[in-house]
């Protein structure tokens, strides 16, 4: 089962999938690893006005088995989301078994998780902060040629463009 939601923010919707994970898990009683949540960062107009959090798009793609459980989907998803966005809209997409395709390749864990995922160690990040370093050199030093040339060619450009006009 995928879930597309469009017209919330990404941080709201990883939260909402660690929220739904297991009740979406007990009522469809598909496997755990069958279960995903996507947020498409985009943003939704109506008019040339941006909608988003008015208006959010759920897009529910899953086996067509489960098209029993589209209304318990809805308010589940609904009821979740009530404090985040005024309007919701639906669409499900049931699959046929045969249309669907999974390749998991066997030397990796199926899912990044907190003991697999990458870590920088705090000695390898370049902190900022009130005892960083500033740079009070010329950061421009030996390349004043450079600089010089560009500023005569802009002029130059100037130049033929007002000859132009």
């Amino acid at each position: 089962m995928h879930i597309e939601i469009f017209g919330l923010d990404k941080y709201v919707v990883a939260n909402l999938s660690l929220e739904l994970q297991k009740p979406i898990i007990n009522l469809t009683k598909i496997n755990e690893n069958d279960l995903f949540f996507s947020v498409h960062e985009t943003l939704t107009f109506h008019g040339g006005v941006d909608q988003n959090a008015w208006h959010t798009r759920i897009k529910i793609t899953m086996p067509e088995l489960l098209w029993i459980h589209q209304e318990s989907l809805r308010s589940l998803l609904a009821k979740a989301l009530q404090q985040h966005t005024i309007h919701l809209h639906f669409e499900f997409i049931l699959q046929k078994p045969e249309h669907t395709y999974s390749h998991i390749q066997k030397d990796y864990p199926l899912f990044v998780s907190e003991s697999n995922q990458v870590t920088i160690d705090k000695d390898e990040e370049q902190e900022v902060g009130d005892d960083a370093e500033i740079y009070h050199g010329n950061i421009f030093a030996g390349k004043e040629s450079d600089l010089e040339k560009l500023d005569n060619s802009e002029a130059t450009l100037k130049t033929k463009k007002k000859k132009v006009a």
